[in-house]
């Protein structure tokens, strides 16, 4: 009975509103080591200053799975600031003093072989040492040192209900809360910095940052490097920009650079995402978004990115808190950025149909499979029990990718 229970869960990953930024689309799917399942910025716990990156790949990693040597994994920071609220609430930043930090690895045939390496970059040049070492090592910085770096396989954060949510996506019904996470006994590459945010960004002026990540491999004759996935808000992809026309953009949406989307995918993107606030916003019959709010919320939304605010306390879920703020015309209180144990499905479904304007939509699934730890890197280890490799291989089975 176990094993029956393990398929259908397992089975239950097909479908179009998936998990977070997991198998969102046909390329990543392809290229299951390039595919970024999630993105997680937040302050240091006990650091000011400081901010801690979370990076994940690699949706339903088996026990064995490891990084691939042929793609640059990229996380992209920086600084910016509020130019508008209410209906013209908007961010600004500036590629200026962007900083790039590219994480490599070398994947030899033995595992414990392995080795990343992390450097940052701005405006192609090297800043700050780069950052080297063993996977599945945790590599503290020494004091003072701008950057500590952990990367390797880990438990996968994520939690929500798929039948919930692809009920909601595809169907049109909120159903009632059951709490059935879809991501127990699941695992995935992560990456993890903790960086000294005045080290790179000398001025120390700003607290605000904006933060996207991107893979890029290269083709197979080596010549051109193309990017296969990115990453800034979770559920943008499989959730916000959900086709209910049979007309799919993630891999468009996917191959955009962050923060520099050709202005005609641009205009595509947004139409999608104001099309689809509507269309969630009409679930419970009751209409909360106008279209003016509506289209400023798509405004913010297509300029895809998290937002952070390193000076700024943390409570309760404070994914997107920065981006209302600004909505509403009130005073911003909140780190934003996203944690690792933020509610964002609730959180978006909630903003969606409601706008935020009533009780909570809950899909009933409130915490990450495993708890997660409150010291570096943050995720703990990964579920490899027997009952986790079947319902590994069963998922990855149902989606092509053994």
């Amino acid at each position: 009975m176990k094993v029956i229970a393990t398929v259908i869960t397992a089975l239950s990953f097909m479908g179009n509103a998936l998990a977070s930024d997991h198998i969102d689309g046909p390329v990543t799917t392809e290229h299951a080591a390039s595919d970024i399942t999630d993105l997680f910025a937040f302050p240091t716990p006990a650091k000011p200053g400081y901010l801690t990156v979370i990076f994940n790949t690699y949706p339903i990693v088996p026990s064995d799975g490891h990084f691939a040597d042929k793609i640059k994994y990229n996380i992209i920071l920086r600084q910016a600031a509020i130019a508008g609220q209410g209906n013209a609430a908007a961010f600004s930043t500036s590629k200026k003093d962007q900083l790039l930090i590219t994480c490599q690895f070398k994947t030899p045939h033995e595992h414990e072989d392995h080795k990343f390496s992390c450097q940052g970059f701005k405006n192609e040049i090297p800043w700050g040492q780069p950052v080297a070492g063993g996977v599945n090592t945790l590599y503290p910085a020494e004091d003072n040192s701008p950057m500590t770096v952990f990367a390797g396989l880990r438990s996968d954060p994520f939690f929500f209900n798929a039948g919930w949510a692809t009920s909601a996506s595809n169907d049109g019904k909120i159903e009632p809360p059951e709490d059935s996470n879809t991501m127990s006994k699941i695992n995935a590459l992560s990456i993890v910095l903790e960086l000294k945010m005045s080290d790179y960004f000398k001025d120390g002026k700003n607290s605000l940052y904006a933060i996207a990540g991107q893979t890029l491999t290269q083709d197979r004759d080596g010549a051109q490097v193309r990017q296969l996935d990115r990453i800034g808000r979770p559920e943008i992809t499989n959730v916000t920009m959900v086709s209910h026309d049979n007309t799919d953009y993630r891999d468009d949406y996917n191959q955009q650079t962050p923060f520099e989307v050709a202005a005609a995918q641009q205009k595509i993107f947004k139409q999608r995402i104001f099309d689809n606030v509507l269309y969630f916003d009409n679930l419970d019959s009751v209409k909360n978004w106008t279209d003016d709010r509506a289209a400023a919320l798509s405004e913010l939304l297509v300029n895809d990115f998290l937002v952070v605010d390193i000076n700024k306390s943390c409570h309760g879920d404070d994914f997107f808190a920065i981006e209302m703020a600004m909505l509403n015309n009130q005073p911003q209180t909140s780190c934003g950025g996203r944690k690792l144990t933020d509610d964002i499905m609730d959180r978006l479904f909630t903003l969606y149909i409601n706008a935020d304007q009533g009780a909570m939509v809950r899909d009933g699934v409130d915490a990450p499979y495993r708890k997660v730890s409150k010291e570096f890197p943050y995720l703990v280890e990964p579920d490899v029990s027997m009952q986790a490799k079947l319902k590994g291989w069963f998922a990855r089975l149902a989606l092509n990718f053994l």
